[in-house]
């Protein structure tokens, strides 16, 4: 089974990444030989970048998918806050997110902390956060919620998009059944995120789930282990009665 599933994402990897690097060539080649108007250069300019930016999310997936096959998945617990983590992630597509007029809403609280291994959790999320633009309509809503349960956190990425087929929603997680839809600007990927982010949650002790329905957006949740990390004012206030 794991090597039909090697196999499997190598020939999706194959196709899907080398179809956009075909056409950012064929880009440049033009733009090179001095063939555009001005007005044609700035318009092929943001497919490019657009192009660009797909690309480098597929590498950075596969990259990880490599390295955890190969030297086995290490994970570095730290205490970390998830609200700075996921105002990162909203900074690294803010053009992505504002070329669809898609508004972004933090709403983890300043002192929600986690113990996880930042890498894995900053891929998580960015993750999460790419398909949540990518499945979204054009001046739609993303919100980044949480949800205590007792030692556990649930975090949620939420979008008013276009939403999943209900046959679709048990292929999610599955490297059987893997498949990749465009996005509603067209936009392609080879679709290893979410079963690298499946599998990075549960060796991390978490899990992860979908609710979704077709025109009303989708849900995405996973949980990872919640402690306490003492606020800039209460170790001020700690300091001070000392």
């Amino acid at each position: 089974n794991l090597n039909v599933t090697k196999d499997k994402l190598l020939s999706i990897i194959s196709h899907d990444v080398r179809g956009p690097l075909a056409s950012l060539k064929g880009l440049v080649n033009i733009i090179c030989k001095g063939e555009l108007t001005q007005q044609e250069f700035i318009v092929n300019s943001v497919k490019l970048r657009s192009n660009l930016d797909l690309v480098q999310e597929d590498v950075d997936n596969l990259l990880y998918w490599a390295q955890s096959q190969l030297n086995g998945l290490q994970i570095n617990y730290e205490e970390l806050k998830v609200r700075n983590i996921v105002n990162d992630k909203i900074k690294l597509f803010k053009d992505a997110a504002d070329r669809k007029g898609i508004r972004i809403i933090n709403d983890i609280s300043e002192d929600l902390g986690v113990l996880a291994d930042k890498n894995h959790l900053s891929l998580i999320v960015r993750n999460l956060m790419a398909n949540a633009i990518k499945f979204n309509t054009r001046g739609g809503s993303i919100w980044i919620q949480e949800k205590i349960k007792e030692d556990r956190v649930e975090i949620s990425v939420s979008d008013s998009g276009v939403g999943i087929k209900s046959t679709d929603l048990k292929k999610l997680f599955n490297a059987q059944t893997h498949f990749s839809n465009v996005g509603t600007d067209q936009e392609k990927g080879v679709g290893i995120g979410l079963l690298l982010t499946k599998e990075f949650i549960e060796r991390g002790g978490g899990s992860i789930w979908v609710t979704s329905e077709e025109g009303k957006g989708s849900t995405f949740t996973f949980t990872t282990k919640r402690i306490i990390i003492p606020s800039a004012s209460t170790e001020t206030a700690l300091s001070s009665s000392l």
